[in-house]
Parts: C-alpha cells; sequence; structure tokens
C-alpha cells in the first residue's frame, strides 16, 4: 500500500519499520540537525529522546483524516475500550496524540540548506549523518521506524490496520522536511488511567550510529576545534567536517 511518497512495508527483514521512501533501494542518509546544547545532552546521556506527540506546534500532528471512522475503531479494539468508554471522536485522537512519541531525521542524500536555516537557529550548530540501516540496527525492537507520508487532510487517506500510521502522517505543506521518525507508545498507561510523560528515550551506541558530525556553514573558525575537543573528552572518534554549503564557487 502506498501514499505518494512512501510505500508501507510488510517484510521481515523490516519487521520493526512501518514505511519507506517509494525510491528505497538498499539505504538512504538520515540527517539530524541539533543546537550545541542538545549535541551535548546526546553525547552525555547516549539516548535518542523521543518527544510526545502533543508538543508539536502542528495541530494536525497524531490525527486522522476526515473519512478515517474504521482507523477510530481499530484503535478501540487494540485498546479493549468500550464504546461506554468512549465519548467522542476527539478522546481516541487526544489519545493518539498524548501518548505517542517521537524522533525525528530529515531523509537526504547530501546536507539540506534549508535544514540548516530552520532547525539550527544560531551559527553554533550541528548536523549529525547517519543512514536508515544504522538506525535501524540501533533502535531495534525499542520502538517503530517509519517514512513520513505527506497528505491532503480534507481528501486523502491512509491505511488502517495499524495504531502506529496517524504517527507516520503529516500535511503537505510539512513536505519540504521530507522526515524520518523513531515512534514509540505508553498506551498501556491508557488502561491505567495514567498521566504519559513528555518523553521517552532509547538506548543506542552512538559511535556505531554516527557516521559524520558537520558543522554549521556560518560556525566561526574556533568551533570545529572544539566539537573535535568535546567529541574526544567524550572518548568517541566520528569524523567532524564543516559544511560546505556556503564555500566559493569555482570561479
Amino acid at each position: 500500500m502506498k501514499f505518494e511518497n512512501i510505500e508501507i512495508v510488510n517484510k521481515d527483514e523490516y519487521k520493526n519499520v512501518l514505511s519507506l521512501p517509494l525510491d528505497f533501494k538498499d539505504d538512504f542518509n538520515l540527517w539530524r540537525y541539533l543546537s550545541l546544547p542538545k549535541f551535548l545532552k546526546f553525547l552525555e546521556d547516549g539516548y535518542l529522546y523521543l518527544t510526545r506527540i502533543s508538543n508539536f506546534k502542528d495541530p494536525f500532528e497524531g490525527s486522522l483524516p476526515k473519512n478515517h471512522q474504521k482507523h477510530l475503531e481499530t484503535l478501540k479494539k487494540v485498546l479493549q475500550l468500550q464504546n461506554s468508554h468512549v465519548e467522542s471522536y476527539n478522546y481516541l485522537l487526544k489519545l493518539i496524540k498524548e501518548h505517542f512519541y517521537v524522533n525525528c531525521w530529515h531523509i537526504n542524500q547530501y546536507e539540506s540548506a534549508a535544514m540548516w536555516s530552520i532547525y539550527s537557529r544560531t551559527n553554533e550548530s550541528i548536523a549529525i549523518q547517519s543512514s536508515f540501516l544504522k538506525l535501524q540496527k540501533e533502535v531495534g525492537e525499542q520502538a517503530m521506524l517509519g517514512a513520513v507520508g505527506y497528505v491532503d487532510y480534507e481528501k486523502d487517506s491512509i491505511p488502517y490496520g495499524n495504531i502506529y500510521y496517524p504517527a507516520i502522517c503529516k500535511r503537505k505543506s510539512y513536505s519540504y522536511e521530507n522526515e524520518f521518525r523513531i515512534i514509540n507508545h505508553d498506551l498501556e498507561k491508557v488502561a491505567k488511567d495514567e498521566k504519559s510523560d513528555a518523553y521517552q528515550t532509547i538506548d543506542i551506541d552512538i559511535e556505531n550510529l554516527i557516521e559524520e558530525v558537520y558543522i554549521s556553514p556560518d560556525a566561526p573558525p574556533y568551533f570545529l576545534e572544539l566539537i573535535s575537543s568535546i567529541s574526544t573528552k567524550y572518548e568517541y572518534n566520528f569524523k567532524i567536517t564543516k559544511s560546505k554549503i556556503d564555500e566559493d564557487p569555482f570561479h
């Protein structure tokens, strides 16, 4: 089953993967753009942080297109909710927003000037470059993975039968993000009527995950040396490169 830009996956070797880009061959590059404080936190903790969907600014995050009553019935069945316990359509959507978590990456063979501009608010920013296969291996059975499908919430539909699908859908207005997500949930708390946490963590091996670290194209001269020194302090040996986005042309 296909979205406009992704295909739903149903293969044994991708058992922790929900969807992949339509042009997927064997692997593809993934990028995560970070501020310096977030990068330092990443090195120190060795975790990937997943944010609760309700914390995102886009109000359509975790929601469903208009014609998806069947998907809500699937969610009710999975959660073993009785009709008497479900007051409205919005109640079930709130379960998705309040109990699902994601960690976001950018699919691109190369650096993205747009991503540097949007997600690195200062000239002291970092881009982590990894790959789909590395991320899949590190996440393992801790969470699901999926490329985001971009849909028209007025007209389009998404696949039924999997409670993760609303978490890999976004409005077409965000298609420039070309996003790939780690997705998890804490739906077991619904039955216990417990409040969800603000975030979750995925334990990974940073050395195995990172292929290269890129420094902001606007970074001051000392910044590359600083990041190299910090990486050495934490005993990491990944390659560190200054972005070439703003290099002078050959003529």
